[in-house]
């Protein structure tokens, strides 16, 4: 196959009926037509033109709502390569951001109104072979477009009109996203010319005894003179073609050679020694490489391929004990307890998400101790940096289908022609990810929070189950996120749960977190929603100086809320409110963030450790949300520019595969022990109650054996009531070197003394810190570079406690550019 890559400089206008000056006034002189890159969105070309403000500053998007009201048109010309025009020649866009007519040449050759599928227009007798080629893209009014729907009898949270739009749903408002509907050519854009009878897809279905099953579809319509005579009367002549399948990777390389036999052929090879794929913390993320060349008269006339891994996925849901069912997966045969977050487009225009911010999330997951992340069903089926980062990394992905909080009008049938079709293409493109272990119909339709179901039902439970299972079959599908065995899809004693303390304790005055904590017994927790904001440096990117304290209505304006919850506070006060009672009220903006950054890593933490401790009542925990799409301040542990909160280091902590907890369960002070680790641990815990100045007021050892993949209570101190204010409860493990501190009276009544903290530069790279007394929320930073990586930060330390940080940054650690601070400090 030959391809001519249409993407870079496009010109991008307002088609003639919908002109403006960029404010939406009728009748006003037209803008220019403008350089917008493709892949892309309009809005970030109207940005780089200067047409717009920068969207996401201050309360600027609100200036930006006239984009969606227009239509837009994208143009550009090429010239097609000499010899490259084949039998077939295909325009191909991998995606349009939404409704969309193309013209060739000045004639239409097809429409687009799907965002989340690739279309393909048949040009073989349209395009120019020696003149120059004219392509446009005339893309509709997102707003207009979702107002011709019958959507009034439809239930959707947020904004009821985007139910019948296949486009990412958060684009139209969420409690953490702005109504800023991203619009343009998102994905790339080619020319494709083939021959008759070219690959159409591959799936490869390895097996643990390292047989690898590869199925080929290849093109077998035949093809006169380039038009399509796939009519009865015609007669086929077989094509003696042959398929080339290769495949290599650990001292090992395999090759067959067979004969096409028609649409549908396979082969299978046999690797002698398979290195299986395994999620990180598990083994080694072992990867193959593969290619599927046709051979016609012994020339290759096309090629396809990509890497595999060699790993099978089960989900397991099987009676527990005390009655419920577990919601656990096993990866090749080997439960594997879930650890990670829930992932969202980190951009609001999708189009100019670029690879080196998936590296970047990546990365931290992978540092974070996270095995999982779950793509949510409100934004996009990611790009391809996305899975094969996650490949090459060993993060799971739970792969929702892109429906969120809403019924799917799955009794209109255009709208079932547009969803199947999507799913189609979507389950052959991601397949062949290791990565990727769960397919899932989406997020909380209809009935899983409540009774109430109304339409959707045969979408998830028979179009798309049958989707997956005829294009993979090999990986479990849920129709839900959340789901259970009975009528109300949230309950928590079966399938995955969607449920935290936050709004309970909040009613309760919020010093009861812990007890609500310990109510929640869910099999599987799949979004632990806890709120905080960012870090000062974040926030004055995006906060206009003369608007940072006290809080107002640019904060409420990026800080969202949500008019389903059953709480008076909107986000930005809940959180003001969070930091007040557990640590005391805000004196200034940072102060606040500091207060309120400290409230959501302390909360989420406990979450955390309280799901793990419960290994296998509960099979995984995963906290909403990982990352942002905008710049905000509610859910994320990673804010939109790629910083990490103190929440973030937090769970990274509480995500370590040995984990030593303290927890307050029932009147009783208990340390906990989970081990992730497949091996059994022997140790000695010496844990008591230590003063901040470091004296020890009492302390007992205890010889323990935990076996692996297990948890279990080590030890039980008493009542939490009666403790010191300046005491808390230390624990550690003597050999293998792990800690955990709790207080037991809130922090806000605790004397923090000065923590008499010194840094030592031991090499770029690495810096050691030593506490005097108790340092509260150590953390450090290099204020010249946003991008630098820690081993660890925002962590306590105790009295002679010594801890080495590692430091990944270009310019490295120095006396002069690391800035150390505490919880007496000021944050940057």
């Amino acid at each position: 196959m030959n391809e001519l890559n249409l993407n870079g400089i496009w010109q991008l206008a307002e088609c003639e009926h919908s002109k403006t000056d960029g404010r939406g006034l009728a009748g006003a002189p037209p803008l220019e037509p403008m350089d917008a890159e493709v892949p892309g969105d309009v809005h970030a070309a109207l940005f780089q033109a200067g047409r717009i403000k920068d969207p996401y500053y201050a309360d600027n998007s609100k200036l930006c709502a006239w984009v969606a009201e227009k239509d837009w048109e994208y143009r550009t010309a090429f010239r097609v390569p000499d010899g490259f025009c084949r039998e077939i020649t295909e325009l191909v866009f991998d995606g349009i951001d939404t409704y969309a007519e193309i013209f060739l040449n000045g004639e239409k050759i097809g429409e687009a109104d799907n965002m989340f599928r690739e279309f393909r227009f048949d040009v073989t007798e349209k395009i120019f072979r020696e003149a120059e080629n004219e392509l446009i893209v005339r893309i509709s009014s997102i707003k207009r477009a979702v107002e011709r729907y019958p959507y009034q009898k439809y239930f959707a949270c947020f904004n009821r009109q985007r139910v019948f739009a296949r486009k990412a749903q958060c684009h139209f408002g969420w409690d953490w996203a702005p109504a800023l509907p991203g619009t343009g050519i998102w994905r790339g854009v080619k020319l494709a010319s083939k021959f008759a009878g070219e690959i159409e897809s591959v799936a490869v279905r390895p097996q643990l005894d390292g047989n690898v099953a590869f199925f080929v579809k290849v093109d077998r319509r035949p093809q006169i003179n380039g038009l399509d005579q796939s009519k009865d009367e015609v007669k086929i002549e077989a094509i003696p073609d042959e398929l080339l399948i290769t495949l290599e990777g650990h001292g090992e390389r395999l090759e067959s050679r067979t004969p096409v036999r028609g649409g549908k052929n396979f082969a299978v090879l046999k690797l002698a020694d398979p290195k299986l794929w395994w999620p990180n913390g598990c083994g080694e993320p072992n990867l193959y490489s593969y290619s599927v060349a046709l051979l016609r008269g012994g020339r290759e006339i096309g090629r396809c391929g990509g890497t595999v891994g060699i790993r099978e996925a089960e989900l397991l849901q099987e009676p527990q004990p005390d009655g419920s069912f577990g919601f656990r997966f096993a990866i090749n045969g080997r439960p594997v307890y879930c650890k990670g977050a829930n992932w969202v487009p980190p951009d609001c225009f999708a189009g100019t998400i670029r690879r080196v911010k998936y590296e970047r999330l990546i990365a931290l997951a992978k540092s974070g101790n996270f095995n999982m992340l779950r793509v949510w069903g409100g934004g996009i089926y990611e790009n391809d940096a996305f899975y094969e980062l996650c490949d090459e990394n060993g993060i799971m992905v739970w792969q929702d289908f892109m429906f969120a909080c809403s019924d799917a009008p799955d009794d209109d049938w255009d709208f079932v022609r547009r969803v199947i079709p999507e799913a189609e293409y979507q389950v052959a493109r991601l397949r062949n990810h290791p990565s990727i272990v769960y397919w899932c119909g989406g997020n909380e339709k209809t009935g899983s929070s409540g009774l109430k179901v109304s339409y959707g039902e045969r979408l998830f439970h028979y179009f798309l189950r049958g989707v997956c299972g005829d294009l993979d079959g090999t990986r479990p599908y849920g129709a839900a996120s959340p789901s259970a065995f009975s009528d109300l899809g949230n309950d928590q004693d079966s399938g995955d749960t969607h449920c935290n303390s936050l709004e309970a304790s909040f009613k309760r005055g919020m010093t009861v977190f812990r007890e609500e904590i310990e109510k929640l017994r869910p099999s599987f927790n799949s979004e632990c929603a806890i709120q905080g904001p960012d870090r000062p440096r974040s926030v004055k990117r995006y906060i206009p100086e003369d608007r940072r304290w006290p809080l107002n209505d640019v904060w409420r304006f990026h800080y969202k809320d949500n008019p389903y919850n059953t709480l008076r506070e909107d986000y930005l006060d809940l959180q003001k409110a969070m930091a007040a009672i557990l640590f005391g009220e805000p004196t200034g903006m940072e102060d606040f963030l500091k207060k309120a950054m400290a409230a959501h890593a302390e909360i989420l933490r406990a979450e955390a450790e309280r799901q793990r401790a419960r290994k296998w009542g509960s099979g995984g925990f995963m906290h909403w949300m990982f990352n942002d799409i905008w710049p905000t301040g509610t859910w994320a542990s990673v804010d939109y520019y790629g910083l990490p909160k103190p929440a973030y280091y937090a769970v990274r902590r509480a995500f370590n595969p040995l984990l030593l907890s303290v927890q307050q369960l029932g009147g009783d002070v208990a340390v906990l022990l989970s081990n992730d680790l497949p091996e059994s641990v022997s140790d000695t815990l010496e844990c008591g109650l230590r003063t901040l100045g470091g004296d020890i007021v009492r302390k007992e050892r205890i010889p323990f054996t935990l076996a692996g993949d297990s948890a279990a209570r080590l030890a039980s101190l008493g009542a939490a009531a009666g403790c010191p204010p300046d005491a808390y409860v230390f624990a550690r493990l003597l050999g293998l070197g792990a800690g955990a501190t709790f207080f037991p009276n809130l922090w806000r009544d605790v004397p923090w003394p000065d923590p008499g903290l010194s840094c030592e530069i031991l090499s770029p790279t690495a810096v050691r810190l030593k506490a005097l007394r108790y340092a509260r929320m150590v953390n450090l930073n290099l204020p010249d570079d946003e991008s630098a990586l820690y081993s660890d930060n925002f962590f306590d330390m105790e009295a002679g406690e010594e801890k080495v940080v590692a430091v990944s940054s270009p310019a490295g650690a120095s006396e002069s550019g690391l800035r150390v601070g505490h919880w007496l400090t000021e944050w940057i």
